[in-house]
C-alpha cells in the first residue's frame, strides 16, 4: 500500500484527488494540508511514501518544502501551472522525482504514481543467489551492458566514476544514494585520484550528453522520464541505475 500525502492549496482539487485515489488499488492518502509548513510537519509526522505537492503554496512554497527536507524527503511528484523549465528544473534538483503540469488526467496520475512506485521501489538481491551475483565480473558486465543501454558513452570521464558507482552501490546496498556528497563523490574522488567536484561534474556532464544524444536509448531503460524537461540529477540515475542493475541479477 503506497500512503499519499496532498499538498495544494486549492481544496476543490484536494477532494477530487483524494476521493479519485482512495478508490484506486494500493494507494491510501494519509493526509491533506494546504500550505508550505504544514506540508513540512505533515511529511515528518505521517513519513508518507509518497508526496503529490503543488509549487505554488503558501507560507513556504514547494520548493521551499523541498530545501526544508533535504535528507529526509520521500518520493515527491510536483503537480503545477507552471510551465516554465527552469522552475520544473530546480524542482527536480532539489529532490522531486517527476513533474505533471496542470492541467491533467485523473487517469495519467494514477499512471505516472505507478510508474513512479515500481522505478522508485528499493530492489532486493535473492539471498539464495548471492553468491553467484556478488562475483566481481559478473556485475561488472552486467553494468557495463546498462551504461551502454542508457546512451552512456565509454569514452566520457563519467561513464568510469557511474561504473564505479553503480558497482559500489550494487555490492553494498547499506550506502544510500542520498549521501553522494558526504559519502559516495568523496570515495570515487579518492579512488581516482581527483576532486569530488570534478567526480560530480563529470557524472553530470555524461548524463547530459546521454539526454541531449541517445535520449531514445535512456528512455529505452527508463521510460517514466519521458515527460522530464531536463536530464535526470546524478541522484536520481545512479538510484534507479542501481535498482535497475539488482533487478536485472534477480533475473538470471
Amino acid at each position: 500500500m503506497t500512503s499519499i500525502l496532498l499538498v495544494d492549496t486549492n481544496l476543490e482539487l484536494c477532494n477530487v484527488l483524494k476521493q479519485y485515489l482512495g478508490m484506486q488499488k494500493g494507494f491510501e492518502v494519509v493526509g491533506v494540508v494546504h500550505d508550505g509548513l504544514d506540508a513540512v510537519r505533515a511529511v515528518r509526522n505521517l513519513k508518507p511514501d509518497l508526496v503529490i505537492m503543488d509549487l505554488g503554496l503558501p507560507l513556504l512554497d514547494g520548493l521551499g518544502v523541498l530545501d526544508e527536507l533535504r535528507g529526509e524527503l520521500p518520493q515527491v511528484l510536483v503537480i503545477t501551472a507552471f510551465t516554465n523549465d527552469e522552475i520544473i528544473q530546480m524542482a527536480l534538483q532539489k529532490g522531486a522525482v517527476y513533474c505533471l503540469v496542470k492541467p491533467f488526467y485523473l487517469s495519467v496520475l494514477e499512471k505516472t504514481i505507478r510508474e513512479i512506485c515500481v522505478c522508485q521501489q528499493e530492489v532486493v538481491l535473492d539471498s539464495s543467489l548471492a553468491g553467484v551475483y556478488l562475483d566481481q565480473d559478473l556485475i561488472l558486465s552486467h553494468i557495463e551492458a546498462f551504461l551502454h543501454d542508457t546512451g552512456i558513452k565509454s569514452n566520457l570521464k563519467g561513464y568510469s566514476y557511474l561504473k564505479e558507482a553503480l558497482f559500489l552501490l550494487t555490492v553494498n546496498q547499506s550506502i544510500l544514494v542520498e549521501g553522494l556528497t558526504k559519502s559516495l563523490y568523496p570515495k570515487l574522488a579518492k579512488n581516482f585520484n581527483t576532486s569530488a567536484e570534478s567526480v560530480e561534474a563529470a557524472i553530470r556532464g555524461a548524463i547530459q550528453s546521454s539526454w541531449k544524444t541517445n535520449k531514445e536509448n535512456l528512455l529505452g531503460v527508463f521510460p517514466h522520464l519521458k515527460n522530464y524537461p531536463a536530464p535526470p540529477t546524478n541522484a536520481q540515475f545512479i538510484n534507479l541505475g542501481k535498482n535497475e542493475l539488482i533487478r536485472r541479477m534477480n533475473q538470471v
